[in-house]
């Protein structure tokens, strides 16, 4: 049952019955969410972006992993995790890199019908006369933004392991 007063609110979707790992997605205003999908509400908005990105952390994961080593992260468990918030200027670098993969995700997302987002069908999205030269320009924008994302994730675990002060050893996977 949602506590009164938290419901619709803005912030962090969790997907967490999985072997791997819990996923976070940005949670808009307007939306409920449940115990199969845990939600962080933060009492600061601002937040969400640097809680989004630390929540798809690989240092998140490890640590959820090591406080319920089942498929099915609990919600106490994440209440448990530690969070700080960084200094401003790495702050800021976390949430907008998060905010960039959001615009990405939104993107992409746009051009699949069972998203909420969905605005029209990759193949009438470009213009170019035959079908083949279309879903190449499709799948080459797709992985290009892909790519981008994935390299927003990488230095965002980065910045996070500076936020944490973790140590080169400890940021080996054991």
């Amino acid at each position: 049952m949602i506590e009164r007063g938290w419901e619709f609110k803005q912030g962090v979707t969790l997907s967490t019955r999985s072997n791997k790992g819990i996923s976070a997605r940005y949670l808009d205003a307007g939306w409920l969410f449940d115990m199969a999908a845990s939600s962080i509400i933060s009492l600061k908005p601002e937040y969400n972006s640097l809680i989004l990105a630390y929540s798809n952390s690989t240092l998140f994961n490890y640590i959820a992993k090591s406080l319920n080593p089942t498929v099915n992260t609990q919600p106490e468990d994440i209440r448990r995790i530690p969070f700080i918030k960084p200094a401003e200027l790495l702050s800021d670098s976390i949430s907008a890199l998060a905010q960039e993969n959001l615009e990405i995700k939104k993107q992409i997302c746009s051009f699949r019908i069972i998203e909420s987002n969905y605005i029209q069908n990759p193949i009438t999205a470009y213009k170019e006369a035959n079908l083949k030269t279309r879903l190449v320009n499709y799948l080459d924008n797709e992985n290009a933004l892909i790519a981008q994302l994935l390299m927003n994730e990488a230095v965002i675990g980065q910045l996070i392991f500076y936020a944490y002060e973790l140590s080169e050893e400890d940021r080996q996977p054991s």
